[in-house]
C-alpha cells in the first residue's frame, strides 16, 4: 500500500475518532443530569468514556506499544457498553436489541481502529 493511500485512512480514521471524541463528550456530559437511573448513570459514564478514549486513541498514533493497545481495547469496550446500554435504559428495549447495539459498535470501532493502524504504518514513530 502507498504512503499517499496509507496517509488518507489515517486522516479518515483520525477524523472519525475526533468525530465520535466531540459527541462522546457532549452527549455525556449533557445526559448524565438527565439519567434517573443506575442504567442509565452508567450508559452516560460509558458514553463520555469513549469520547475521552477516542482522544487518547488518536495520541496513541504517536505513543505505539502497550499505552496504544490498552487505549484502543477501553475505547473498544467503552463504545460497546454505551451502545448496548442506551436502546436497553433510556428506550426499554429488549436485551436482545441492547446486545447488536453493542456488537455492532464493536465492529465499526474495530474497523476504525485497524483504518487507524494501517493508515499509522510507517510513520516515523509508529
Amino acid at each position: 500500500m502507498n504512503i499517499t493511500l496509507r496517509r488518507a485512512l489515517l486522516a479518515i480514521a483520525i477524523l472519525l475518532m475526533l468525530s465520535l471524541a466531540f459527541l462522546g463528550m457532549q452527549g455525556g456530559t449533557q445526559e448524565w443530569f438527565q439519567s434517573q437511573s443506575i442504567g442509565q448513570r452508567i450508559q452516560t459514564a460509558a458514553q463520555f468514556a469513549y469520547g475521552l478514549f477516542a482522544l487518547l486513541t488518536v495520541a496513541s498514533v504517536w505513543r505505539p506499544g502497550t499505552f496504544a493497545r490498552v487505549v484502543r481495547v477501553t475505547f473498544l469496550v467503552a463504545v460497546s457498553v454505551a451502545a448496548g446500554l442506551a436502546p436497553v435504559v433510556w428506550g426499554d428495549a429488549a436485551w436482545w436489541a441492547g446486545l447488536v447495539a453493542a456488537l455492532a459498535a464493536l465492529v465499526i470501532g474495530l474497523l476504525i481502529v485497524w483504518l487507524l493502524s494501517v493508515g499509522a504504518r510507517g510513520l516515523k514513530s509508529a
